[in-house]
């Protein structure tokens, strides 16, 4: 769209050059060669001389004042590629694992999980508690809201959302807000697993696992 813009204004500002030089071209000097006095100019072809050169100074002044705002506009407003691209993966790695757990795919999601929560939680003892849960995730539109993803350093982020939680227990949804830890080990962003042992967290309502 840039491209298109500029692509327009610098062929304006051609044309009225262009224009201004016939103009004045066509508008009698103030002496005339021919007969060595003074010739009498028409005052309408001096006054859209005039006009024409004036726009021919505004224009590339203009020009460059709404280029320069487009770019810093720009700047400010698009993140580094790099960094826009980094968020997205720890998203996409929450919302993965997210739908592994709602699916009940524990051992699918045990193999997304840090190395020393594996250490930890063998995926035997991480399978059983995640199945006595009393709560999961709901399917489809209400499952994740507003994620919000907070980088720590380059290979670090808490990811926070809204998650639809589906309450055995209660027979409801309800919606809870969850903040989750990531890191990145060997380029994959893998998912804490304490973090779906424990979370949400809310005693009262009987929504921690028990293992």
């Amino acid at each position: 769209m840039t491209d298109i813009v500029l692509h327009d204004a610098l062929g304006l500002i051609t044309q009225v050059a262009v224009d201004t030089r016939r103009v004045w071209a066509d508008t009698p000097r103030l002496i005339d060669p021919a007969n060595l006095g003074p010739a009498m100019p028409s005052a309408s072809g001096i006054c859209r001389a005039s006009r024409l050169t004036t726009t021919l100074f505004v224009l590339p002044l203009g020009l460059v004042v709404w280029l320069a705002a487009r770019v810093g506009t720009t700047h400010a407003a698009s993140p580094p590629a790099s960094s826009s691209a980094e968020v997205w993966a720890v998203e996409m790695a929450f919302r993965e694992a997210v739908q592994l757990w709602a699916d009940e795919g524990f051992e699918a999601l045990w193999e997304r999980g840090l190395w020393a929560s594996r250490y930890r939680i063998s995926r035997e003892v991480f399978v059983r508690g995640m199945r006595h849960r009393v709560v999961k995730p709901t399917c489809c539109w209400d499952q994740i809201h507003a994620v919000r993803v907070h980088p720590q350093a380059t290979d670090e982020a808490f990811v926070e959302a809204q998650v639809g939680i589906d309450v055995k227990t209660l027979g409801t949804t309800v919606r809870r807000r969850m903040i989750m830890y990531l890191r990145q080990e060997e380029g994959v962003w893998r998912v804490t697993l304490e973090d779906f042992l424990t979370k949400p967290e809310d005693a009262q309502s009987g929504l921690r696992a028990p293992w």
